[in-house]
């Protein structure tokens, strides 16, 4: 068969368009979508669309476009995600968690120039065993991106940090919306950047509560206060090696702390009047060094060892006294450093075992700077029991 000159360029034209069809099909097919489903029905073999849900975070963000949004279908528990690309995690209209037990992080962030949003999410570290040890490590761990926004996020249990901001080179800014941390053993906001690295922490209407330091800063972190309540904590503010807190004025409540602490910076205060005359000297400012005993009271017995849990808001060394009444039995020390430690007394007065009795143990923690810090407990020894024959 034979074709003339015209209908073989027609011929050719008709082939290259369906080339290039077939050629952007499957390029189409290939592409990841821009949001994703998870469910607590979910499976992780599942494509994450709203019809076949995934089960986990971790199984729906391999699926999902740089840059697109992972969505909760319904309530659940959606487990620890390590985030290296733009991705938005949103639990609106159900209840989104993350349990990090076992010394785990709920939240590690580590890509370069990458915007994550968290939104309506619930992190739980858990109680592994009452007091301070709970079960999480960090609730969220920021070491690099571009930017960080948390909405609506509750983080409570971990015995570091439930927000760490360390990263190690170029800036991040975080911005905290309506957020509440809470029950953290060492630090409630830790914003620790290694230098030359910077971190900028923005926190509105977010509370801070019962953690050993609410919000820290240290080196080459800034962080801006309003609208916000730091609460129940051992110290409210600390800034480290230059690190700057700057408060607005007239619109936060750091309050209730053992040692509440001041900012860097107070923000749009009113203008300052002329000086008055100059009044009484009022008492001596807070120490810096906060002690604090994990526990009222200690039950043992004679013969046996003494462990006395504490919390100290710096490092040094601590000086354990043991007093019966007004008398002086027995000291021991140890090294305390910043945030949860232990000193044990071995049950003795000299070279016999303190007879039962009601013992007052005072804890002392001094700084290298000289700063000082108490607390005190009770001891109760009482005599073994005897095994009736």
């Amino acid at each position: 068969m034979t074709f003339s000159l015209r209908r073989r360029t027609a011929l050719a034209t008709l082939c290259a368009t369906a080339l290039v069809a077939l050629v952007c099909t499957a390029s189409a097919a290939g592409a990841l979508p821009s949001r994703t489903w998870v469910s607590g029905v979910g499976d992780d073999v599942n494509p994450c669309s709203r019809t076949a849900p995934c089960k986990t975070l971790a199984g729906a963000i391999s699926k999902t476009e740089a840059g697109g949004e992972i969505d909760a279908l319904d309530s659940g528990g959606f487990g620890s995600i390590t985030i290296t690309k733009s991705i938005t995690l949103d639990g609106t209209g159900s209840l989104a968690s993350i349990l990090n037990a076992l010394s785990s992080t709920g939240v590690l962030i580590n890509g370069a120039n990458i915007d994550v949003v968290l939104r309506n999410l619930s992190l739980n570290g858990a109680d592994a065993a009452g007091g301070c040890d709970f079960g999480g490590l960090k609730g969220i761990r920021v070491l690099n991106a571009r930017s960080v926004t948390l909405e609506n996020v509750v983080i409570n249990g971990n015995s570091v940090a439930g927000i760490e901001v360390a990263p190690a080179a170029g800036n991040v800014n975080v911005l905290l919306n309506d957020v509440e941390i809470r029950n953290n053993c060492a630090h409630g906001i830790l914003v620790a950047p290694t230098v030359p690295a910077t971190a900028k922490v923005f926190l509105k209407k977010t509370t801070i509560s019962n953690s050993a330091t609410a919000l820290s800063v240290g080196a080459g972190g800034e962080a801006w206060v309003t609208d916000s309540t730091i609460f129940g904590n051992v110290l409210g503010l600390q800034t480290i090696d230059g690190g700057i807190i700057n408060s607005s004025w007239g619109t936060n409540n750091v309050v209730g702390n053992t040692t509440n602490g001041t900012p860097t910076n107070v923000l749009d205060a009113p203008p300052v009047g002329l000086p008055g005359a100059a009044g009484a000297p009022g008492p001596a400012g807070p120490v810096r060094v906060v002690v604090a005993s994990l526990k009222p009271s200690i039950a043992s017995r004679t013969g046996a060892r003494v462990v006395v849990p504490y919390l100290s808001t710096s490092s040094g060394m601590t000086t354990l006294t043991i007093r019966r009444g007004v008398k002086v039995v027995a000291t021991t020390k140890a090294k305390a450093k910043l945030g949860r430690n232990a000193i044990a007394w071995n049950g003795k007065l000299g070279k016999k075992f303190a007879p039962a009795g009601t013992y007052k143990l005072l804890l002392s923690t001094t700084s290298a700077d000289g700063q000082s810090g108490s607390a005190s407990l009770i001891v109760k020894l009482s005599r073994p029991k005897t095994t009736k024959r």
